[in-house]
């Protein structure tokens, strides 16, 4: 059953908790994108000489919140296959 649905078993604490558990997921899975935005512009500007502005960093956020949606959107089994990709690019 998702938290969310928890309320009908524990009234009005159970649905504040849900919600406070889905706040605290939410920004768990935007931390990394804020996080992977700075470290990719940082890199991509030592690399390729992107230069390091707004724009630069709103491509890549932008980017980077893309595939997380689409992780998210096409189920697990991608986010493992991306998370392995990005290990390698990383790791190289």
């Amino acid at each position: 059953m998702p938290i969310e649905q928890r309320g009908v078993e524990f009234g009005v604490r159970g649905r504040l908790v849900g919600s406070v558990v889905g706040l605290l997921l939410a920004l768990g899975y935007t931390a990394p994108v804020w996080i992977g935005g700075d470290v990719m512009t940082g890199v991509l500007g030592r690399l390729f000489g992107l230069p390091q502005g707004g724009a630069a960093h709103a491509v890549v956020y932008g980017l980077l919140a893309a595939a997380t949606v689409a992780g998210a959107v096409y189920g697990h089994r991608v986010l493992l296959a991306m998370s392995r990709v990005l290990a390698f690019g990383m790791t190289a």
